[in-house]
């Protein structure tokens, strides 16, 4: 009896350790920004699928980098991180666009084309450092579950300084795309008037899901309790915990998407899923050719006439 109860206590502690030990590996691997402070942001895009509009990329981000901010702001996430962003005035605007980069991202390299252009459509502009990236606080990243908790801050921030009366617009590529999705949901004051989302997925656990067991190759079971454990005992949240075809579904607020029909990092048909919840209210735009997040160089007229007219909808 005493012999098969140490066998028992041994072979749970040994689970016990294994568990720990692949959900630290995990998490490193998924939910780690080891890039955050890196000066290779811009190398890490010349991937086989970026490859061919590279140049333009260096060129647009090199443009982006160039423009002058007018501010470095800093708030509070709702858990006590400290939040940075760049503001770009747009003199005599109350129209405002609030960015959302992407996974391991910084925002003015995710919106290389949009900076400049944003700004001459007459957008003032608050380019934010996700939590775990540029110099917010944190390396660990949540895909969107509390990144869209820290959207909230940002909005209501935006508010307090500039006022009621401002119209905003809330934008996010790829991981900010989603999390500005996430967000579709809330209870916003009156000034958010839309959002546009570029290369959305549809929930943290499906992407993850689809890296681990379709571009790395490692069996479904495992990766599940692989990543359900690291972002639950590690990254603490729940992988699971929001979709963003819920969150859209009694959303009242217009919602414009645009997704590359050869993205082979977010499947296009993740945009299809979550404009079919509410497709009175969510107009989808797929470009043909364009890879993750690169729908704006690969056709840029088709993407700027979209972009513009849900400009003109959503603002008075």
């Amino acid at each position: 009896m005493k012999t098969a109860l140490i066998v028992t206590l041994s072979i749970l502690t040994f689970l016990l350790v294994l568990t720990l030990f692949s959900s630290i590996i995990a998490y490193y691997m998924c939910f780690y920004n080891n890039l955050k402070g890196a000066d290779r942001l811009v190398d890490e895009l010349n991937t086989e699928q970026f490859k061919p509009y590279f140049d333009k990329m260096q060129s647009l981000i090199k443009e982006a980098y160039s423009v002058p901010y007018d501010e470095d702001i800093n708030i509070k996430s709702y858990d006590g991180l400290n939040l940075h962003g760049r503001f770009y005035k747009c003199e005599g605007s109350n129209r405002y666009s609030i960015m959302f980069h992407g996974y391991k991202g910084e925002a003015r390299r995710d919106f290389s084309g949009g900076v400049k252009e944003n700004l001459s459509l007459g957008l003032n502009l608050y380019l934010v450092d996700q939590r775990g990236h540029g110099e917010s606080d944190g390396r660990t990243i949540t895909f969107g579950v509390k990144e869209r908790l820290d959207l909230k801050r940002w909005v209501d921030y935006v508010i307090e300084k500039h006022g009621e009366n401002i119209e905003i617009l809330l934008e996010g590529i790829s991981m900010g795309a989603a999390t500005v999705l996430f967000a579709a949901d809330f209870s916003f004051p009156k000034a958010v008037k839309g959002i546009f989302a570029d290369s959305p997925y549809t929930t943290p656990k499906d992407i993850t899901m689809k890296v681990a067991v379709e571009d790395m190759h490692i069996p479904r079971l495992l990766a599940y309790y692989l990543l359900s454990s690291s972002a639950f005992l590690i990254a603490h949240f729940k992988f699971d915990s929001v979709d963003a075809r819920e969150t859209v579904k009694n959303s009242k607020l217009p919602i414009l998407i645009i997704h590359g029909k050869e993205d082979r990092y977010v499947p296009h048909e993740m945009s299809e899923e979550i404009q079919a919840s509410n497709p009175n209210n969510i107009e989808l735009l797929e470009i043909d050719g364009a890879g993750h997040a690169i729908p704006y160089i690969v056709d840029h007229e088709t993407y700027m006439i979209a972009f513009k007219n849900f400009l003109n909808r959503i603002f008075e």
